[in-house]
C-alpha cells in the first residue's frame, strides 16, 4: 500500500513538473510568437519628399486599392514636381505597395496648405484646406477656405475660395448623398460669404453643389472660440460636427470636445460637450456601425466631469456615444510624458484603432524608438486595449491620419525627420511617411 501511495504521489510530481515545463514552454512560445508577430507587422514603409519640407494630414484608400495622399510642401524637387510659390497644396497617388503614380501641387502665390480629402463618385478627388494665396481664384482677406476638384489623374476641373476679411480654416469636406459638399472647419470672418460670428472663432458650415456653387452656410458658437475639426452625414442626411469649444457654460473647463448635430439645411437638432476641467483639443470625429460615434481628443483633464483618469501630461482620449450623443464609455492611453491624439475609427470586428504620436515609453505605451514615434492602440468593442505598437526612428515622427485598409490591416500616414529603425530614408527635413501595418490578432502576451 505504501509503495502504491509512493508511486501515486510521485506520479502526480511528475505530472506537477511536466504542467510546469509546459506552461514554461508555452509562455517561451507565446513570447517568441509575439516578437515575430511585431517584428513582421510592417509589410512596406515608404517615405515622399523634397529637400524642403512635406506635411501629410489625410490618407484615404482608393477604389483601385491603392492610396492617396494629401498635406503640402515647400519643396520643388525630389518626389515634388513643382512649386507655385511658399507652400503648396501636394497630393501624392500610390498604388497599394507604395509605389508612386503621379503627384501633383496646387497652389497660388502665397500660402495654401491642405487638411482634407476624399475621393469622389466620379472617380476624382476633392481637396480642402486653407489658402492665403491671391492669384487662385480671388481671395476675401487673410486665410479662406480653398477647394480643389481634380479628376482620377490630378488634372484640376475648378477651385473655389469662401471666406470673409478675417481667418476661414477648412478641417473637412465630404461628398454627400444629395450631392455636392459639405465644408465644415472654423472663422473669424463676418462678413463676404460668411453670415455671422458669435464672437472669436465659430464653427463654419458650407454646403456647395457638385461644381462649388455656394447653397448655403451657417455659423455656430459662443463668445469663447469654436473650433471645427470633422463632419459627416448620418443615414437620413443630417450631419454631426466634431470639434472643440471655450465658451463659458458650455465647458467642463478649459477647452472640451463639442458635437453639434444639424439637419441638410444648417438648423441645430442638439449639442454636447465632453471634458474634464482641463484641455481636450479635438481631433477626430467618426460614425459607427451602432448609429454613434467615436471621437477622439489629446487630453490633460485628470479624474473629473467626464474624464476617468490621465497617467500624466497629455493622453489620448476616446469618447463614444450614442445617437443622440449620450457618452457610454470613455478611455484614456498614454503615458506620463506628452502623447499627441490624431485619429480613431471603427475596425472591421466592431473595435476600434486609434493613433496620434508619443514622447512617452511607459505605463500603456511598450518602447519608444528616440524622439516622437507614431503609436496605434487596437481596442475592443468598449476600448480595452488588446494590442499597441510603435513606429519611427530616432528623430520625429508625426502620425496624422490611419485606417484600416480593406485587406483588414492598417495604414498610418504622417511626416518624418528620421532615417533609421522603422525609417527606410528621408530626402531632407520632414517629408511623407506611409507604413502598411498587417492585421495583428490579439496574441497571448496582448492587453485586455
Amino acid at each position: 500500500m505504501a509503495s502504491s501511495r509512493g508511486n501515486h504521489y510521485f506520479l502526480i510530481f511528475a505530472i506537477m513538473q511536466k504542467t510546469k515545463l509546459m506552461k514554461l514552454f508555452f509562455i517561451f512560445m507565446c513570447t517568441l510568437l509575439s516578437v515575430n508577430l511585431f517584428a513582421q507587422i510592417i509589410e512596406w514603409e515608404q517615405n515622399y519628399g523634397g529637400s524642403a519640407d512635406e506635411y501629410l494630414f489625410v490618407i484615404e484608400e482608393t477604389n483601385d486599392n491603392g492610396f492617396i495622399l494629401g498635406g503640402y510642401t515647400t519643396s520643388s524637387n525630389g518626389n515634388v514636381g513643382g512649386n507655385n510659390g511658399n507652400i503648396d497644396y501636394w497630393v501624392v497617388k500610390i498604388d497599394h505597395l507604395g509605389n508612386l503614380e503621379w503627384e501633383k501641387n496646387y497652389g497660388g502665390n502665397n500660402d495654401d496648405q491642405l487638411y482634407a480629402l476624399q475621393e469622389t463618385s466620379d472617380g476624382g478627388f476633392i481637396l480642402g484646406g486653407k489658402s492665403t494665396s491671391t492669384n487662385v481664384g480671388g481671395n476675401n482677406g487673410s486665410e479662406d477656405y480653398w477647394v480643389v476638384k481634380i479628376d482620377s489623374i490630378g488634372i484640376l476641373q475648378w477651385q473655389k475660395n469662401y471666406g470673409g476679411s478675417n481667418d476661414d480654416v477648412l478641417h473637412s469636406i465630404k461628398e454627400v448623398s444629395s450631392g455636392g459638399f459639405i465644408l465644415g472647419g472654423y472663422s473669424a470672418s463676418s462678413d463676404g460669404d460668411v453670415g455671422g460670428n458669435a464672437g472669436n472663432w465659430d464653427y463654419w458650415v458650407i454646403k456647395i453643389d457638385f461644381i462649388g456653387n455656394l447653397e448655403w452656410e451657417q455659423n455656430y458658437g459662443g463668445m469663447g472660440s469654436e473650433r471645427l475639426i470633422d463632419i459627416y452625414e448620418t443615414s437620413n442626411g443630417d450631419f454631426i460636427l466634431g470639434g472643440e469649444t471655450s465658451t463659458t457654460g458650455n465647458t467642463n473647463g478649459g477647452l472640451d470636445y463639442w458635437v453639434v448635430k444639424i439637419n441638410n439645411t444648417g438648423v441645430v437638432l442638439w449639442d454636447e460637450n465632453y471634458g474634464g476641467y482641463g484641455t481636450e483639443y479635438a481631433y477626430s470625429l467618426k460614425p459607427t456601425t451602432d448609429s454613434g460615434f467615436i471621437i477622439g481628443c489629446r487630453s490633460s483633464s485628470g479624474i473629473s466631469a467626464d474624464v476617468g483618469g490621465n497617467y500624466g501630461s497629455r493622453d489620448y482620449w476616446v469618447v463614444k456615444a450614442d445617437s443622440i450623443g449620450n457618452l457610454e464609455w470613455e478611455k484614456n492611453y498614454g503615458g506620463t510624458l506628452q502623447d499627441y491624439f490624431a485619429s480613431v475609427e471603427e475596425t472591421m470586428d466592431n473595435g476600434f484603432i486609434l493613433g496620434g504620436t508619443i514622447l512617452s515609453s511607459n505605463e500603456d505605451i511598450s518602447e519608444n524608438n528616440g524622439g516622437l514615434d507614431y503609436w496605434i492602440v487596437k481596442t475592443d468593442v468598449v476600448g480595452n486595449l488588446q494590442w499597441e505598437k510603435n513606429f519611427g526612428g530616432t528623430n520625429h515622427d508625426y502620425l496624422l491620419d490611419l485606417h484600416q485598409t480593406q485587406d483588414g490591416g492598417f495604414i498610418l500616414a504622417g511626416h518624418s525627420l528620421s532615417s533609421n529603425v522603422d525609417v527606410s530614408g528621408n530626402n531632407g527635413g520632414f517629408d511623407y511617411w506611409i507604413v502598411k501595418v498587417s492585421s495583428v490578432p490579439p496574441s497571448c502576451n496582448s492587453k485586455a
